[in-house]
């Protein structure tokens, strides 16, 4: 079977059918809204009335869940002086700019809140998902394919974390999305790598993480005990000093195996040297089949937009099934099981061929959550490259902009929490992952380095037809973690 592994995010769609009324709602409401209403934010869903009111959600004081019209005084057709219609015109123009204000800052602060309270309903999976968002727009800044695993690269720094300390900590932990109780953490983590690694029969799934340190260093106790009883993490002990390139020939065929071969030479020559004191690997590896496959004498050549401009002709997988699917003004999503529907590919496909980016600010976590929960399952005519990448990264840079520059700086950098003999930094993130998607269901795989050296002074039938670039997440349902995600721009890359 092929392999693969995915790009990310969710799908909407809305419920049809019956004598129920359709109503507008939209991430972080309370409310829901007739059509044209001004307290209505941008990326609505369409639901039914009786279900918008089953999710607790209370008609708009402001179009009362039926219209959009505002009492704003007199009209100004019953005006005659036309200074003084004017002026009439003027002050309701004002008052309603004033009172969308009003409503949005509302809206704001009510989703604002709806975050505080899920985040605390569920802080393992919240921050690594929110962290997946962040990281997947901020290397969506660069063109063409993109695919990596959050889970992978979440359980690495959350290693480098157990070590960190002062400003460095804090800053890992924004960014990161850890909470400052580094004990919850990774209580959290090592609960989310004891439910991935369970055996199932229908898929393959295994995380594995590990330390590369140098031989006869003092590492302190309690750094190791974490990293062990939370990550199943043991310290190999390697020899840098005489053979760094040694060291990565070791490192390298560990993450070959975890990956079942998937990802080959993740250390390149170089990266390594005498200065190397510790490398904290983890290694991800994912086979599953689909719940309800392609079948291969249906995929054909076909069309896939990379631009307005620009195509090229792909393997287009079809089929016709009843799935989990949603559509809003700015795209449709849908997802796709596997076997035993533990786990599932979410695709969100932009309406425009260029609209990826619009979704920028749009497609939050917390949305993702919101489009899922308010999927239909309908049938859906379903059109898919095969496809098959890898992707190479080097997080560094990324990580700084996003707001971490501490632990990359050899004079500020605290990770004393992991050894007293000498200060030690970040001299990078080295991040790789392949997928593959086919018709029998997807193969993905990715592994994640960090090298820390010392420093020496440096509606009916619905068509889904995905011919244009989307993104998607390979996800745990159970938890909500997302363990891969991407984009893909161009199937021929």
């Amino acid at each position: 079977m092929k392999h693969f592994a995915a790009v990310l995010f969710v799908a909407l769609l809305t419920s049809v059918g019956g004598a129920d009324s359709m109503v507008w709602i939209s991430a972080g409401d309370t409310y829901f809204h007739g059509d044209g209403c001004a307290e209505l934010a941008k990326n609505k869903f369409r639901v039914a009335e009786s279900k918008a009111a089953e999710r607790g959600l209370r008609p708009c004081p402001v179009c009362s869940g039926s219209s959009a019209t505002v009492d704003i005084g007199p009209r100004t057709s019953d005006i005659q002086d036309p200074q003084e219609k004017k002026q009439s015109m003027l002050e309701a123009s004002l008052e309603i700019t004033r009172k969308r204000a009003k409503e949005r800052q509302e809206r704001k602060e009510r989703q604002e809140a709806l975050l505080r309270e899920a985040a605390l309903s569920n802080t393992k999976v919240r921050g690594s998902t929110e962290f997946a968002f962040d990281l997947y727009w901020k290397l969506a800044e660069k063109p063409g394919n993109l695919f990596f695993s959050p889970l992978s690269i979440s359980s690495t720094m959350a290693m480098a974390y157990a070590g960190a300390r002062g400003e460095t900590a804090k800053e890992m932990a924004r960014v990161l999305h850890f909470p400052e109780d580094q004990e919850k953490l990774h209580a959290a983590m090592s609960e989310i790598t004891r439910t991935l690694n369970t055996k199932s029969d229908s898929y393959e799934l295994a995380l594995a993480s590990d330390l590369w340190g140098q031989k006869d260093y003092e590492f302190l106790a309690p750094f190791l005990s974490t990293v062990e009883r939370h990550y199943g993490a043991s310290l190999h002990q390697v020899d840098f000093l005489s053979d760094f390139e040694g060291a990565r020939r070791t490192i390298n065929t560990w993450v070959e195996e975890q990956t079942k071969e998937r990802i080959k030479d993740l250390l390149q020559p170089g990266v390594l040297s005498t200065y190397t004191r510790l490398v904290l690997t983890n290694a991800i590896y994912f086979k599953g089949r689909w719940e309800y496959q392609f079948d291969e004498s249906d995929t054909k050549n076909k069309e896939f937009r990379i631009t307005r401009s620009e195509s090229v002709r792909v393997p287009m997988m079809h089929m016709t099934e009843e799935l989990r699917y949603i559509r809003t003004d700015d795209y449709q999503a849908i997802e796709l099981p596997y076997r035993a529907k533990a786990l599932s590919m979410i695709i969100v496909l932009p309406r425009e061929t260029d609209g990826l980016e619009g979704l920028r600010g749009t497609l939050t976590a917390f949305e993702l959550e919101l489009c899922i929960n308010n999927m239909v399952k309908q049938e859906v005519s379903v059109y898919l490259p095969r496809f098959e990448m890898t992707a190479e990264l080097n997080l560094k840079t990324a990580l700084e902009e996003m707001g971490m520059p501490s632990a990359f700086d050899p004079e500020v950098a605290d990770f004393s929490g992991m050894t007293d003999e000498e200060r030690l930094f970040i001299w990078e993130v080295i991040h790789k992952a392949y997928v593959n998607v086919n018709e029998e269901g997807t193969e993905a795989a990715a592994a994640t380095a960090i090298l820390i050296p010392s420093y020496d002074g440096e509606s009916d039938q619905e068509v889904f037809h995905a011919d244009h670039p989307f993104m998607f997440v390979i996800r745990d349902k159970s938890s909500a973690g997302i363990l891969f995600a991407g984009r893909l721009a161009n199937p021929e890359e």
